[in-house]
């Protein structure tokens, strides 16, 4: 039998008492909201360390997938998306994250996606009245508070998504300002040819 390390025991205590009905302690190691999640595997293969990895697992394979849809968003190309996932996978954190049952894989699938979304949002920034665009802008508060309910090392990536929001609401601004001087220059002329 393998051998769990800390955070592990203490996620398969926290549980075993969240699914049992029959107490309420979840560790300090791991969040409640992060052991409904990552806990789902002691559900489906009990207390084994495979149980408590199979969820961890799971999520860093689905990081790995994520990885490449937002290298190939930003750099703008599959060469690019395949590079990236090369990388992540070579450089072993999808490797290390998916064979301990930790919660950061999870929180970091989500982060991912909050980075995805929050760049969609500023990338988008010819339309800025499109409602498609504010729709990146809740999913990517909802993928950062998804994280940050699972881990809480996620919220240390909520500035850079800030951030992100901030510079786009920016670029976006000075878009609607310079179409309303262009739409007020234009009134001002039509009401100069009229008279």
């Amino acid at each position: 039998m393998h051998i769990l390390n800390a955070k592990e025991e203490s996620l398969v205590g926290s549980a075993k008492n969240l699914y049992s009905y029959e107490g309420y302690f979840v560790s300090n190691k791991v969040t409640p909201f992060g052991t409904l999640i990552c806990g789902l595997g002691t559900l489906i293969f009990g207390n084994s360390a495979f149980g408590v990895r199979f969820i961890a697992f799971l999520f860093s394979f689905a990081t790995l997938i994520s990885v490449y849809y937002f290298a190939k968003k930003v750099l703008g190309g599959v060469f690019y998306g395949v590079f990236a996932e090369i990388v992540w996978f070579l450089c072993g954190m999808g490797i290390s994250l998916g064979g301990v049952g930790y919660t950061v894989s999870a929180a970091l699938f989500f982060v991912i996606w909050a980075y995805y979304f929050a760049y969609s949002f500023y990338a988008d920034d010819e339309a800025p009245y499109n409602l498609k665009r504010y729709r990146n802008l809740y999913l990517s508060g909802f993928a950062i508070a998804f994280a940050g309910a699972i881990d809480f090392f996620a919220l240390g990536a909520l500035p850079g998504v800030i951030l992100l929001h901030l510079i786009s609401i920016i670029r976006t601004s000075s878009i609607v300002a310079k179409e309303y001087k262009a739409a007020n220059g234009l009134e001002k002329e039509y009401l100069r040819e009229k008279h």
